[in-house]
C-alpha cells in the first residue's frame, strides 16, 4: 500500500467523494451562556484539533453521548456545554439527535447509526493493568480460538511500524468485561520471535489494538477516535493517518478524531480540521486552514521532500542510511519507489514534478550505484557502484572472509546466526539471495537497517553517502 504524494492525492479525493452509508453532516454546541457554536463534518474523516485543555476529548465525548455511546469510559462533556445536537444520514434516512446535559433530555431520531468510541492509549493501559494483576494471564486464552489478523492487516501494521509480522493473533477475552465487548489478548510473531501484548512497546500495542478495532467495525458505523497517535513515534504518525483514511474508505466508516499531531493535521484534506479552544470563551473555528491551525497550536510546519528509488530494496536502504547518518532529516523524507527501475524513477519524478499538488514540493530521484556515471546533476546516487542487493552481498562476504571485523551484527542470533544464513544463501541469484538472507531476521527492511553500520565502515561508501545527503539537504531548500 502506498498512500503518498500523487497516490495519496487520489485517496484523499476518494475520501471526499465516496458515497458513505452513514454521513455526519452538522453539529451544534449550545453553551450554558453565550452563542451556539456550529460546524459541519467532512465526508469520511473530521479532525478536532486543539492544545492541551482545549476540550477536544470532552467535545468528542459529548458527540459520542449524543449519538448513544453508553460506555463507562466515554469522556464527560465539557463543563461549559449545556446542549449538543448532531445531524446526519444513515442508509438514505436523515436523523437529528440532541442531548441536553442539564436536564438529560434527549431527542432520538430514526435510523440512528452505530457508534463506537475508541481511545487506544486508555484502552490498552486498562488492559495492561488487568493482565499485570492477573495471577495466571496465560490461562485467559485456554480453550479460545485465535482470530488471526488477515494479510491486509499485517501489511498495514508493517507499513505503520516498519517491521514485518509473520502473524498477529487476537484472542477475544471476556473475563475482564462486564459488557458484551471482548478484550483482545494479542500474540505477535515478528523476526522469528513470538510474544504477547505485555511484552510489546506501548506504541506497538496501541497500533495493533487500533487496527484490530477498526477491522471489526460494521460498515456504516460512526467511529470517535481519541488521539490515536499517543505512544507512536513521529515517523509512524504520518502512516497512521494514511491507515485511518484507508479504513474510512474501505470500511465505509464516518470517523471523527481528536489530535494535536502536526504530522496528522498536515495530511488530511483542507476543511477537515476544526480548531477547538476553551479560553477565554468556548470557540470552534471551522474555517481555518491546516496552516492556520498549525500556527495557532504553535506547531512549526515541517518541509518535506519526496525521494524516488528504483525498487523496494533501494527504498529500504535509503531509509536506513538516512536514519543512521542524518536522523534530523529522516522525518522530512517521504520515500517512494518505482516498479520499472531507473527509467521508471525518472519518469515518475518527471510526472510528479508536473503535478499541481506538488508544484512547490521538492522531489529528487535517487538512483542505484550502478547509475553513478550517467546521473544528471538533479539526481542523487545511493552509495556503491552496483545495485543495493549486490552491494549488501559483497559487504557481508567481505565481513565473512575476515575483513571489517569491527562490525557486530545487531540481529537476532548474532554472529553465528548470520554466518549460518550466509552459508545457506550462498550461490543464489542476488535477488533471491537477499530474500533468503533476510527472511529469518524479519524481512528486507529490518535486515537492511541492521547492516547499515557495516556499509559505513567502508570509507568510500561513507563518502558517497555524505555526497548523497548533501544533495538531499540542498533540494530540501530548493523550492
Amino acid at each position: 500500500m502506498d498512500l503518498r504524494s500523487a497516490e495519496r492525492a487520489k485517496w484523499l479525493r476518494k475520501l471526499s467523494q465516496r458515497q458513505y452509508s452513514t454521513r455526519l453532516d452538522y453539529a451544534s454546541l449550545t453553551p450554558k451562556s453565550g452563542p451556539t457554536l456550529e460546524f459541519s463534518f467532512s465526508p469520511g474523516l473530521s479532525i478536532l484539533a486543539g492544545g492541551n485543555g482545549a476540550g477536544k476529548t470532552a467535545t468528542l465525548g459529548a458527540i459520542a453521548r449524543c449519538l448513544g455511546a453508553t460506555s463507562d469510559f466515554t469522556p464527560r462533556e465539557p463543563e461549559w456545554l449545556r446542549r449538543i445536537g448532531v445531524r446526519g444520514t444513515t442508509g438514505g434516512t436523515e436523523w437529528n439527535l440532541a442531548l441536553d446535559f442539564v436536564t438529560e433530555a434527549t431527542d432520538v431520531g430514526a435510523a440512528a447509526p452505530k457508534v463506537f468510541y475508541i481511545d487506544p492509549s486508555a484502552d490498552t493501559e486498562r488492559l495492561l493493568e488487568r493482565i499485570s494483576t492477573d495471577d495466571a494471564p496465560d490461562d485467559l486464552i485456554e480453550g479460545l480460538d485465535p482470530y488471526p489478523l488477515a494479510e491486509r492487516e499485517l501489511e498495514l501494521l508493517s507499513f505503520l511500524l516498519n517491521r514485518r509480522y509473520a502473524s498477529v493473533s487476537v484472542y477475544e477475552v471476556t473475563a475482564y468485561s462486564d459488557q458484551d465487548e471482548p478484550d483482545p489478548y494479542i500474540l505477535a510473531n515478528c523476526m522469528g520471535v513470538s510474544y504477547p501484548l505485555n511484552r510489546m512497546g506501548r506504541g506497538e500495542f496501541s497500533a495493533i489494538y487500533l487496527v484490530w478495532r477498526l477491522s471489526r467495525m460494521p460498515a456504516g458505523s460512526v467511529v470517535l477516535l481519541e488521539e490515536p497517535e499517543s505512544h507512536l513515534a513521529y515517523a509512524s504518525q504520518e502512516p497512521l493517518i494514511d491507515v485511518i483514511i484507508k479504513y474510512a474508505i474501505d470500511g465505509d466508516l464516518a470517523i471523527v478524531m481528536s489530535t494535536h499531531s502536526p504530522a496528522m493535521i498536515d495530511r488530511v484534506p483542507e476543511g477537515s480540521v476544526h480548531l477547538i479552544s476553551a479560553l477565554p470563551t468556548p470557540t470552534v473555528h471551522a474555517t481555518k486552514s491546516r496552516a492556520e491551525v498549525s500556527k495557532h497550536l504553535g506547531l512549526k510546519r515541517v518541509r518535506t521532500i519526496s525521494l524516488i528509488t528504483e525498487d523496494p530494496t533501494a527504498a529500504h536502504m535509503l531509509r536506513a542510511l538516512i536514519d543512521a547518518r542524518a536522523p534530523d532529516v529522516s522525518p522530512r523524507c517521504v520515500i517512494l519507489h518505482s516498479i520499472n527501475g531507473e527509467s521508471g524513477v525518472r519518469r515518475v519524478a518527471e510526472e510528479l514534478a508536473k503535478s499541481p499538488e506538488l508544484r512547490f514540493h521538492p522531489l529528487l530521484a535517487v538512483l542505484d550505484g550502478d547509475q553513478r556515471d550517467g546521473a544528471a546533476h538533479h539526481e542523487a546516487i545511493l552509495p556503491g557502484t552496483t545495485s543495493p542487493e549486490i552491494l549488501i552481498e559483497e559487504m557481508l562476504r567481505r565481513w565473512w572472509m575476515g575483513d571489517l571485523q569491527d562490525w557486530s551484527p545487531r540481529l537476532m542470533g548474532g554472529v553465528d546466526r548470520v554466518k549460518r544464513q550466509l552459508d545457506y544463501a550462498d550461490g543464489r541469484d542476488h535477488h533471491d539471495w537477499l530474500q533468503v538472507m533476510s527472511e529469518p531476521f524479519g524481512g528486507n527492511a529490518p535486515f537492511i537497517a541492521a547492516i547499515v553500520d557495516l556499509l559505513l565502515l567502508d570509507a568510500e561508501l561513507s563518502r558517497q553517502l555524505d555526497e548523497m545527503l548533501s544533495r538531499i539537504r540542498s533540494h530540501l531548500q530548493s523550492r
